[in-house]
């Protein structure tokens, strides 16, 4: 995955069972796609091997951050109109869309995702004022990957950098006026 063209960065890597699972920022363009998502063979860590990858046709921005559960990749997205992408990884080497999520009456890009199944925690920018189109912090019900449902949100006044779970607790690093990290429990 090196050499890639200028403008693309590399945003969230999530390995298990000797395979990185990698989301990509890009710089692509509708006339360049590059791919917003990569599975790559780790199990040589000096020799990795690109095993497959996916470009989502409607998002030029790429992906922010990826988490790993059962058969599905979780990825956060950086486009401004689609939030999640929700991908089969069951076969490395041809990584499936499966669905995607939209959060209602939002317009900033996911910045960051865990997962607890059967939640996906997802982390945005922040958008501004009040209400709740300025929630930064979305619960996304996945029991059935095909169809996610917005289970619940929460404002933050800033933006949500990172989100880890631990047992019935969420830790939250923000950037905003009132807090750097929280610790929500989502019992």
């Amino acid at each position: 995955v090196s050499g890639r063209a200028d403008g693309e960065w590399h945003s969230g890597v999530f390995v298990r069972r000797r395979i990185a699972y990698l989301s990509v920022g890009s710089g692509g363009s509708d006339s360049y796609p590059e791919p917003d998502f990569y599975t790559i063979d780790v199990a040589n860590p000096a020799a990795p091997t690109v095993l497959g990858s996916i470009t989502f046709s409607n998002n030029n921005h790429g992906t922010d951050d990826v988490a790993v559960y059962g058969d599905y990749a979780y990825l956060a997205s950086r486009d401004e109109d689609t939030a999640l992408y929700i991908v089969n990884i069951m076969n490395p080497a041809t990584p499936t869309l499966i669905s995607t999520f939209t959060l209602p009456g939002f317009d900033e890009a996911a910045k960051t995702v865990a997962v607890r199944y059967p939640y996906v925690f997802l982390g945005t920018y922040d958008e501004g004022g009040s209400g709740v189109n300025d929630r930064e912090f979305w619960v996304i019900n996945v029991t059935n990957p095909a169809t996610p449902t917005l289970a619940a949100s929460l404002e933050f006044d800033g933006d949500i950098n990172d989100i880890v779970l631990d047992g019935n607790w969420a830790y939250v690093a923000a950037n905003g006026d009132y807090k750097e990290m929280a610790v929500l429990d989502i019992t």
